[in-house]
C-alpha cells in the first residue's frame, strides 16, 4: 500500500511537472514570437534599406505651414518658389540618424539649387536654432517645428523626407539618410 501511495504520488508529481514544462514551453514560444515581432519592427527603422512610397496620380497638396526661422521669423510654405520643387525633411533634435544626414543634406543642397531644401526639426528653440546654424553653416533652410506640423504630415519617425512640386503637391515620401539615396529618391524617373 505504501509503494502505491508513492507510486500515486511520482504520478502526480511527473504530471505537474509535464504540465508546468509545457507552459514554460507556451510561454517561451510566446516570448520568442514577441521578441520576433520588436526584431521586426527595429529592422523596419533601420535606415540601411531606404523606404518611400509615391502618392497618388492625383498628388495631393501639401499642408501649408507658419513656422519660425532662426531669425525668428514666421515662415510659410507658400514663402518658397513655385518655380522649384521643394524637399521637406522633418527632424527631430534627438535624432541621430538626422545628426548623419544633415551634412548629406548640406551637400546635395549647395549641388542642386535648382530645389528649395527645407528642414523642419521638432524638440528645439529658436535659440536652439540659431546656434545650431552658427555652428554648422548648412546651406539647407532650418525650420523649428511644431506638434502641428509633425501631425499634419503624419511624420512617424526621423528623417521623414518629403518632395513636392513646383505646386506643393507631394510627390513622394522616405525614410532617406545618403545624399546617394536621395538623388534616386528625388530624380526617381
Amino acid at each position: 500500500m505504501k509503494s502505491n501511495i508513492i507510486s500515486g504520488i511520482l504520478a502526480t508529481v511527473t504530471i505537474s511537472c509535464i504540465i508546468l514544462l509545457v507552459i514554460m514551453k507556451f510561454s517561451l514560444d510566446t516570448a520568442l514570437v514577441k521578441i520576433e515581432t520588436l526584431e521586426d519592427k527595429v529592422a523596419s527603422l533601420s535606415f540601411t534599406n531606404n523606404v518611400y512610397t509615391e502618392t497618388s496620380i492625383d498628388k495631393p497638396p501639401a499642408p501649408n505651414f507658419e513656422l519660425l526661422n532662426k531669425e525668428g521669423a514666421i515662415i510659410s510654405l507658400n514663402d518658397f518658389s513655385n518655380e522649384k520643387r521643394k524637399i521637406l525633411v522633418f527632424g527631430s533634435k534627438d535624432c541621430n540618424y538626422c545628426k548623419e544626414y544633415y551634412p548629406e543634406l548640406h551637400n546635395f543642397s549647395k549641388e542642386y539649387t535648382n530645389l528649395d531644401v527645407i528642414v523642419i526639426e521638432e524638440g528645439i528653440t529658436v535659440e536652439d536654432l540659431k546656434k545650431h546654424s552658427k555652428e554648422n553653416q548648412y546651406s539647407f533652410v532650418q525650420l523649428v517645428g511644431t506638434i502641428k506640423v509633425i501631425n499634419d504630415y503624419q511624420v512617424e519617425s526621423t528623417p521623414t523626407t518629403y518632395l513636392l512640386d513646383e505646386k506643393n503637391n507631394i510627390v513622394r515620401v522616405g525614410i532617406i539618410n545618403t545624399k546617394l539615396d536621395l538623388e534616386s529618391f528625388v530624380f526617381k524617373v
